[in-house]
């Protein structure tokens, strides 16, 4: 099996520097991800969209339920 396989199958990541000259790949984490996120207010669960603490409009809300055809 080719090291790509292994690393997918296997559940690892792979992070060398040979690999970001090679094909740009950079590993950020679910953890950052996540965080940046939090930081960011990019993402807010759909279960909590009318918490008053995330100061989203009634048409916001509206509008993403009509996005998502709900």
């Amino acid at each position: 099996m080719n090291n790509v396989s292994e690393d997918i199958n296997s559940n690892t990541q792979v992070k060398t520097r040979q690999r970001v000259t090679d094909h740009g790949e950079v590993f950020t984490s679910e953890r950052e991800v996540n965080a940046i996120l939090d930081l960011n207010k990019m993402y807010v669960c759909k279960t909590e969209m009318a918490d008053k603490k995330y100061s989203i409009s009634k048409e916001d809300q509206k509008l993403t339920k009509e996005f998502y055809k709900e």
